[in-house]
């Protein structure tokens, strides 16, 4: 009986806790940063001292391999964030409503229209907040 007691409580003490924390919402921070490559100190680069960087990385997850859809930073970060691929939006470089395949997808704004990544993170019930540099719309 007593061994029994002692098991029971065993588990709750693991199971318990856990699904406590399986209730809040996780954080999610994305990172994009234009022609940094591998240059701080998490992927090895010695003569770079980046210790927040390092330290964020180390608490959290490291991606080690990397693509984009196209090397020019306005529709590569479109892709990301939107979840469609360039030759959809039409953008191949700077924003351009005249050169766009497709007037509708204009601007990244347009992809968060569309259900892309960061309405999927509001209807988790996450806050989201979207900086995007250089993009205009």
């Amino acid at each position: 009986m007593a061994l029994r007691f002692l098991v029971i409580a065993l588990l709750s003490a693991f199971v318990i806790p856990h699904s406590s924390f399986a209730a809040q919402p996780l954080n999610v921070l994305f990172i994009a940063v234009n022609d940094l490559r591998q240059e701080i100190g998490c992927y090895g680069a010695e003569h770079m001292k980046t210790p927040h960087l390092d330290q964020l990385a180390a608490s959290g997850m490291l991606f080690e391999r990397a693509y984009c859809q196209v090397a020019v930073c306005n529709p590569s970060r479109n892709s990301v964030l939107s979840g469609t691929r360039p030759d959809t939006t039409g953008i191949f470089d700077k924003v351009n409503k005249e050169q766009s395949v497709c007037p509708e997808w204009h601007g990244i704004k347009a992809g968060f229209r569309r259900k892309r990544l960061i309405s999927a993170v509001r209807q988790a019930g996450m806050r989201s907040s979207e900086t995007l540099g250089a993009a205009r719309f």
